[in-house]
């Protein structure tokens, strides 16, 4: 946990995805967080840059922003630079109210939802027969699975079968009894949170807009949110760089060599 609070907002550092795949890593009488990661799955690369130079040679260093790049590169070999995209962040007050000019087909697509379905909004526990009925559907409607597909919804389960755990907000979205929709989210910090998941049947047109602005519902105290990558999908790259971020931060993979 001392290590995790080290950490700056980002979807790496939510402590569900801390505990489901990293390690703590010892070197040089320090201590730093790593993670798997599937571009080199027999390392395991540092989770952000080390605050301690002395552990930035002969590293692999995962989420490294262009300008510690630079930094790096002033002090260290780097061999390699790989980018990993940009991660994306969100304002909860614009997922609230949906003003604006910029919001009117997520706000077209939310109302058309809410006035063509018969729907509830369930936060209690839904049944599991129930959960894996749907997640059948969801997973059938998948036509692209990358590499990062298992792990990412093994991810998913984790998060689900831990909610207590961790303190998980959870919506469930049912459209005339049939489940159609599942979005988790969790408080970073006191200003922050994350948005770890969102799957919804795409059968129900406005379902994917209307989940986000109800998930937001659940965090309207806290200012703002990550939705992460795009997971080197296009299909989700282009989704959540089409809901307006706030803020985006390109980072990459970076294997260092020699002390300069």
């Amino acid at each position: 946990m001392s290590l995790a609070k080290k950490l700056p907002l980002g979807y790496s550092s939510s402590l569900p995805l801390l505990d489901y795949g990293a390690y703590k890593l010892e070197r040089n009488g320090y201590e730093n967080v790593g993670i798997q990661d599937e571009i080199y799955p027999n390392a395991i690369p540092y989770l952000y840059l080390p605050e301690q130079k002395r552990n930035w040679n002969h590293s692999h260093i995962i989420w490294v922003t262009d300008k510690q790049a630079k930094t790096l590169g002033k002090t260290v070999n780097i061999l390699e630079k790989i980018p990993l995209g940009e991660e994306y962040f969100y304002q909860t007050k614009d997922f609230l109210k949906l003003n604006g000019g910029k919001w009117a087909n997520f706000r077209r697509q939310v109302n058309y939802f809410k006035n063509h379905y018969k729907y509830e909004i369930v936060s209690k526990n839904i049944g599991r027969e129930q959960i894996n009925t749907f997640l059948n559907k969801w997973l059938k409607s998948q036509e692209v699975k990358n590499g990062i597909f298992a792990s990412s919804y093994d991810f998913f389960l984790f998060c689900l079968e831990n909610r207590a755990r961790y303190k998980i907000k959870t919506i469930f979205i049912l459209v005339e009894g049939e489940l159609a929709g599942i979005a988790m989210g969790i408080k970073y910090d006191n200003k922050n949170w994350i948005g770890l998941h969102s799957k919804i049947l795409y059968k129900y047109k406005g379902l994917g807009k209307f989940i986000l602005h109800e998930r937001a519902k659940l965090f309207q105290n806290l200012d703002s949110f990550t939705l992460g990558t795009g997971a080197q999908d296009k299909g989700i790259t282009e989704f959540k760089k089409s809901i307006h971020p706030s803020k985006e931060i390109k980072y990459y993979y970076v294997i260092t060599g020699d002390n300069k």
